[in-house]
Formats: C-alpha cells, sequence, structure tokens
C-alpha cells in the first residue's frame, strides 16, 4: 500500500521565522520574569565565554555541555541551556502583554490558525496533491509548534487540512492558554488523521513523574521543563521518547516515498542516520526539497539505497513542483 512521510529539520521552521542550529544565540528570548531573566543571562555569560576561547558554533557549544552535565555544575548549564533554546523557540508564537503590572502571555497554541505564508503554501500544494485521505506520517527533529498549526488539531476540509496526533490517534491534551470562551480552551483535543512524531521532543511537552504530558500551549517552554533532546551525536534516547521513535521506524519503513524538507542529514546526528537506515530497507523513492539538496542527497546515500532521489528547491519556490510530483 502507498504511503508517504515527511521528514522535516529546521530548514522548514526557518521558512516561517524560526533559528537554525547556528542562529539559537543570537537573539536574546523575552523572559518576563526575573528567574527567566537570570537563566538567560546565565546561559548568554557561559556561550560568550566558551564561543571566545573555543572554535565552533552554538552546535559545538550545546554538544560540550551536554557531554560534561554529569560534571560539577554541568547538569544545571546543561538544564539551562534546553530551557533558554525552548524559550527562544516558543517566543515566536506568544504575545506578551502587561497585566496588573506583570507580564503575561496569549496564543502560544496549537489552535490558533494563522501560520506564515510559506507554509500554508507547501500544506496547500501537498493535499491538493495527495487529497486528505492518502496515508501521511510526519517524522520532524523540529522542537517548535509549526507542524501542528500547519496541519490542524482536528479535521478541517474546508481549508483542506486532516488535523494531527502525536501517534495515539484522538488524545486530550493538557490545558491551552487563550480566552475563558475558547472552544479549544474548554477542549483540548486532537483528533486529525496524520501522526506527526517530534523525535526530539517539543516545547509543549514535559515530563511529569516520569511520564509525559502533551500541552495545548508553550507552557513547558516558558516555566522552565519542557521535554527536549538535543540534535547531537551520542545523545541518550530518554524512556519517554523511546515510543515516539519506535513508530518513526515503523512508518518510515512502511512509507514507500519519502520527503525530505529543510532537513540536511548533519554528519553529527547519528542517530537519525541509523533510523534511516533501519527504515530504508524498503528502498523508499525519496524528494529532497532544500536551497542546496545535492550534499544532502549524498549523505543519504550513506545510509539509505533508495530507489530514485530526486531533487528540488527550497520552499516556498518548490511548492509548485508537489503538482506533479512522482509518488510510489
Amino acid at each position: 500500500m502507498s504511503s508517504m512521510a515527511l521528514i522535516l529539520g529546521a530548514g522548514f521552521s526557518k521558512t516561517a521565522g524560526s533559528p537554525l542550529a547556528a542562529e539559537l544565540f543570537d537573539i536574546e528570548p523575552f523572559g518576563g520574569a526575573q528567574w527567566r531573566n537570570r537563566l538567560i543571562e546565565r546561559v548568554l555569560v557561559a556561550w560568550d565565554r566558551w564561543s571566545r576561547e573555543h572554535d565552533g558554533g552554538p552546535e559545538a557549544f550545546v554538544t560540550e555541555v551536554y557531554r560534561h552535565r554529569n560534571e560539577f555544575s554541568g547538569l544545571k548549564l546543561w538544564q539551562d541551556i534546553v530551557q533558554f533554546l525552548a524559550m527562544r523557540l516558543a517566543q515566536d508564537f506568544a504575545r506578551w502583554y502587561k497585566h496588573d503590572s506583570k507580564s503575561s502571555r496569549s496564543s502560544d497554541n496549537i489552535f490558533e490558525a494563522q501560520i506564515p505564508f510559506p507554509h500554508e503554501l507547501w500544506w496547500d500544494a501537498l493535499f491538493q496533491r495527495l487529497g486528505l485521505e492518502y496515508p501521511l506520517t510526519v517524522v520532524t527533529t523540529n522542537w517548535d509548534i509549526w507542524v501542528e498549526r500547519g496541519l490542524r488539531p482536528r479535521p478541517t476540509p474546508r481549508r483542506l487540512r486532516p488535523g494531527f496526533h502525536y501517534g495515539s490517534g484522538k488524545e486530550l491534551l493538557a490545558g491551552v492558554t487563550g480566552h475563558p470562551r475558547s472552544e479549544y480552551r474548554r477542549n483540548p483535543e486532537i483528533s486529525g488523521s496524520v501522526a506527526l512524531l517530534k523525535l526530539h521532543g517539543s516545547i509543549s511537552w514535559a515530563v511529569e513523574k516520569t511520564s509525559l504530558v502533551k500541552y495545548g500551549d508553550c507552557r513547558p517552554a516558558f516555566r522552565g521543563d519542557a521535554a527536549m533532546i538535543p540534535p547531537i551525536q551520542g545523545k541518550e534516547t530518554p524512556e519517554w521518547l523511546k515510543p515516539i521513535w519506535e513508530l518513526a521506524l515503523e512508518k518510515l519503513k512502511a512509507a514507500t516515498t519519502w520527503l525530505i524538507v529543510g532537513y540536511s542529514i548533519p554528519d553529527y546526528d547519528v542517530e537519525i542516520g541509523r533510523l534511516l537506515k533501519k527504515s530504508g530497507v524498503n528502498r523508499p523513492l525519496v524528494h529532497v526539497f532544500a536551497p542546496h539538496p545535492e550534499p544532502i542527497a549524498e549523505r543519504l546515500g550513506r545510509w539509505v539505497d533508495a530507489t530514485d532521489v530526486i531533487l528540488h528547491g527550497p520552499i516556498p519556490e518548490a511548492c509548485g513542483d508537489l503538482a506533479d510530483m512522482r509518488i510510489l
């Protein structure tokens, strides 16, 4: 049976305005609370000190802190970095305002329907090509919630959106910020048909008492306990994330066509490479969408013997290619 898997990386979110890995420390996020401001300052001071003494960018800095996290003070810095990154990415979704002299936020939830034009164009073109019934899985290394907003939490046929779920079908999420009369605040349920598998966690997830709790908004990012792991070599996959990786392996292996969008298959993320190798045994047809797709195709070839690899430009420029895209 034909099916498709989308493999989305940081380049996909970049088209919506989110930063690439090399840009994660370029802009200071808005803290809105003293403890968050202190955390932001600690991370930026550590990054500045490290970057003065070492070659390499943010990925190298994050990798070194992760590898030394069990040493004295290393764990605290590592936890600070994870929450800094969560706040930095969640910043793209929140609207801040003053209420009773305190900073409050709104709109940082998955139910907001407005998304950037490149993503609107992408999803429109994809579902015009596939329809809403075609079996589709989205596998992503991204922590943000752009895909949730793009697919929509529930099917919306008039907008040609099938809705998504996190791999377990219909699911009631934890609380959503928003207007008290909002339907989604009363009933934050996801019930779509597309499995969205987030391999590195999410700014809207938290681990509470060893269990993964999925929120309908980004409150874990702002309260300091977002469930996220780094895209680096040697990362450990925690127990709460293993079922997602197992389901990703199953879905990728079953998919006859892969679309790799904005994911560079970096050499340092060996675990993703191994996942692609295990899941590519059935030789899928692969489409690569990127500003420079040739090196991505070359790196893919180290892991997967694809039936064919078809190269495209970046989105949104290449969205028109979807209309007559070859699929198996």
